[in-house]
């Protein structure tokens, strides 16, 4: 983290660019509190230090990163909460290899409901086909292959043949 903060500028160069370089910085690398103090504290005079330090007080975390600010990755922002440990504390690299676990995951599982979705499209169109057919030939929905169902007993008003 330390070889990270060489790249912001000294404060020299102006507090206004070094505020927006170090904006930057916590964005990209999203570094702790203590870690943030312990830059602050080597990159700046030990004056320039003690006017700011009131404002280190307190446990800092980027409220929100810019990925999860994007709403379709909302659910990979959750699993992420989810699985990754102290997430709010950890580096940007270990977030980045949760989210994109958690996206090849739900890759997987919207692939797989893709694949049950046809599928049972495809049984209903065979369905579908094989209720033309049986009607093109003559069968009704609810109709065997030989007319009359087996087993039905004649009712009152038919008379069986005997031979």
């Amino acid at each position: 983290m330390m070889e990270a903060g060489k790249q912001l500028p000294s404060l020299e160069s102006g507090g206004y660019r070094f505020g927006e370089e170090l904006v930057s910085f916590c964005k990209n690398w999203s570094p702790t509190s203590d870690e943030l103090r312990r830059l602050l504290k080597n990159r700046l005079t030990s004056d320039q230090f003690q006017r700011i330090a009131t404002d280190l007080d307190g446990d800092y975390h980027q409220e929100q990163s810019e990925w999860r600010a994007a709403g379709e990755y909302e659910s990979v922002y959750h699993s992420v909460q989810s699985s990754c440990i102290g997430w709010k504390d950890q580096r940007l690299k270990e977030i980045r290899r949760h989210a994109k676990h958690a996206e090849e995951r739900q890759t997987e599982e919207r692939d797989k409901e893709l694949e049950k979705r046809e599928l049972t499209q495809y049984n209903a169109s065979l369905t579908m086909m094989q209720s033309i057919v049986d009607q093109h030939a003559g069968r009704g929905p609810n109709r065997g292959r030989g007319g009359r169902g087996r087993g039905r007993e004649a009712s009152e008003g038919e008379v069986e043949e005997e031979h």
